[in-house]
């Protein structure tokens, strides 16, 4: 049996529903694997104390709200590409995730915000009102699906607004380089020399 037979919708609907419980329980045993460790075995920064521990969950999550919109944006060119309707599937099952994934990343940034900062919240701040705005269009994605009722239509309207809102991903992106805010630089990079001091550097 070829894997491209599962591009027809119906096939793929059929597999989804056997395998989703098996990855539904590889989840959360992960998730709270990592999640316990996270904020029980690891040590405390020496500048920022516990509080650091609350990364562990922010950082996760605000990368997730942002690689959710990415598959949106893949699935929704394919979709304009190919009108193929998994596509269109994957686009519709990512805004609910990005937008969990969102608020996660709001709270638990506001959360780490006040004791470090002195503030839950800056409107001057350019990544924390991009990721607000994000909240905004993903909410905007799921309300457009919903009001269209002719499934072709509605893939497409949604299609083209995350394509357009893939703009305000490099906003988040950036933002922190682009202007002086609260929010720092980011510290783990795929292309060039991390920010994070080794563990030989910290000293109590």
């Amino acid at each position: 049996m070829s894997l491209w037979e599962y591009a027809n919708p119906v096939k793929f609907l059929k597999l989804s529903d056997k395998v989703l419980p098996f990855f539904v329980g590889f989840s959360i045993i992960g998730l709270s694997i990592g999640l316990f460790w996270g904020f029980f075995f690891t040590p405390d920064d020496y500048r920022q104390g516990s509080t650091v521990k609350i990364i562990y969950l922010h950082v996760p999550s605000a990368l997730m709200a942002i690689n959710a919109w990415f598959m949106m944006l893949i699935a929704s060119i394919i979709w304009l590409v190919r009108r193929h309707h998994v596509s269109a599937l994957a686009a519709k099952a990512a805004a609910p995730i990005g937008i969990a994934m969102t608020i996660i990343g709001l709270l638990t940034g506001a959360l780490w915000g006040q004791p470090m900062w002195g503030t839950w919240w800056e409107w001057t701040d350019a990544r924390l009102v991009s990721m607000l705005f994000q909240f905004f269009l993903l909410l905007s994605v799921v309300a457009l699906r919903s009001a269209i009722e002719d499934p072709d239509k509605s893939a497409k309207a949604c299609a083209l607004l995350s394509i357009v809102g893939c703009i305000n991903v490099v906003i988040i992106k950036y933002s922190v380089e682009w202007w002086s805010t609260l929010h720092q630089p980011a510290s783990i990079k795929f292309i060039g020399t991390s920010t994070i001091h080794s563990l030989s550097l910290i000293h109590i």
